[in-house]
């Protein structure tokens, strides 16, 4: 008899990240994979990529003696994580109204017990790093993701805690700052147009060339960390009022250069850290599919 895996995907904007999950919730050696896509590409192609991944896979776990029993996704919203449906407009906008189940059932017909699940993908890197990572053993976790946009999630009394959309129960890249909001400051965009108006260059330039040469010295590139830091800060102070919480964990490309943003302690006893699991985003979206094995409760409970 096959040992069963999960087929966990995290659906970014420009990578669909990929791998099988193990029954004990480990991601199978060698399994991870990388598929470059584009979220403005049109409908065939984007589904496409998610068949490739389906059958490239299927490939993989007969190679390895596993039965694919479910597929997990991570994705961005706005999305309907109960039916598998894209909402979302502004990314992967072609594929709106879109049931990703139903695609998958039609192309392949993967058997009657083969069982989906789609999860935010703040909250799958949150129970990630809860399972397996910087947060395991934490009471009450705040997750900030900083990249291309700025997401948030909240563990506690072990649970998630989401909105009834499945989405955050704080929208946190929204918030007004100044004239705009929180994300044209603290997010890619906002880091690269700091730094261009700090140092007046106008060529391109992307965000690790910029924390390289703030390592390096650079007092434009520290300024632009510096600035995006110090709105974070402040923000941090209204969060932990009103989210109490013993750890907040940053996850995201960005965050990788987490020491620039020169961070205040929010509140006193707040360990503050960062991603410690590289496949927190698919281990999480994949522990719903192990319920019943003793790794995941009912409810979205850690």
């Amino acid at each position: 008899m096959k040992n069963q895996a999960v087929l966990a995907i995290d659906a970014g904007g420009t990578f669909f990240k990929s791998a099988l999950i193990k029954n004990n919730c480990a991601v199978a050696e060698l399994s991870e994979k990388e598929y470059a896509i584009n979220s403005a590409s049109d409908r065939e192609f984007l589904l496409a990529v998610y068949y490739r991944i389906f059958s490239d896979y299927q490939i993989e776990a007969g190679l390895r003696n596993l039965e694919i029993s479910g597929m997990a996704i991570s994705t961005p919203g706005p999305f309907d994580y109960s039916s598998g449906t894209y909402r979302m407009q502004h990314k992967f906008a072609s594929l709106f109204g879109t049931s990703l189940p139903e695609k998958i059932k039609e192309h392949f017909s993967p058997g009657r017990d083969f069982r989906f699940y789609f999860m935010h993908d703040v909250h799958a890197f949150l129970c990630g790093e809860l399972f397996a990572g910087a947060a395991r053993g934490e009471d009450s976790v705040m997750a900030i993701t900083i990249g291309t946009g700025l997401g948030f999630g909240y563990f506690k009394e072990g649970r998630i805690v989401d909105n009834s959309t499945g989405g955050p129960c704080y929208c946190l890249f929204r918030q007004k700052h100044e004239n705009g909001i929180l994300e044209d400051i603290i997010s890619r965009r906002g880091l690269i147009s700091a730094y261009k108006r700090f140092s007046g260059r106008l060529d391109s330039i992307d965000v690790k060339a910029i924390a390289d040469l703030a390592r390096a010295g650079n007092v434009p590139a520290q300024q632009a960390f510096q600035q995006a830091g110090q709105v974070l800060s402040e923000h941090l102070r209204i969060l932990v009022s009103a989210y109490s919480c013993s750890c907040i964990v940053f996850g995201g490309q960005i965050s990788k250069s987490l020491d620039l943003f020169n961070i205040k302690q929010p509140a006193p006893g707040i360990k503050i850290t960062v991603q410690q699991n590289p496949h927190s985003p698919l281990i999480g979206a994949a522990l719903p599919l192990f319920q019943g094995s003793g790794n995941y409760n009912t409810e979205k409970k850690i």
